[in-house]
């Protein structure tokens, strides 16, 4: 019981953490998928199902702060996340700085995938406009998750030494 709300807490300091600090940062800066990418990160590096429920987690949270109004974020943390336990556990091998690369890239592809066909398929988006402005976007959210995965993999001995079994 108590290591579930540990990682509550932690859960929820990495949401306020990006809802409340990140989002509030300019431009380029605002779009860091931070909870994303951790999830992403815990997986990847341990193989825990821990990544997996952050991901369901961040879905369920943004769904239900609504920040995001083209899309459904809970589609998009089940697809990721049916995405990692496929990319993880097949194709790219653990605690590898390029695996990490890699299943990053293929998120955040994946993302972009569920947004566009969102936004294909909503009759109130104004094509040409929208269309360059989701490319930049998810773009420079692809390239803020890669820095943040680089930064994940480089102080990963210090997460460690923390003392959290995730």
């Amino acid at each position: 019981m108590s290591r579930v709300l540990i990682y509550a807490v932690i859960f929820l300091a990495l949401l306020s953490f990006e809802v409340g600090f990140l989002n509030t940062l300019p431009w380029p800066w605002s779009l860091t998928p931070l909870i994303p990418i951790v999830s992403v990160w815990i997986y990847h590096t341990w193989h825990s199902p821990l990544g997996i429920w952050f991901l369901l987690a961040w879905g369920f949270a943004m769904e239900w702060l609504n920040l995001f109004p083209w899309f459904s974020p809970l589609v998009v943390s089940v697809v990721i996340g049916l995405g990692v336990l496929l990319w993880v556990e097949r194709l790219f091998s653990h605690r590898s700085l390029w695996g990490l690369f890699a299943v990053s890239l293929l998120s955040m592809g994946s993302w972009a995938l569920v947004e566009g066909l969102f936004r294909l398929f909503n009759a109130s988006t104004v094509p040409d406009v929208a269309l360059f402005g989701f490319a930049e976007n998810m773009l420079l959210r692809t390239l803020m998750a890669l820095m943040v995965s680089v930064l994940l993999f480089f102080f990963e001995e210090r997460i460690r030494r923390l003392g959290l079994r995730l």
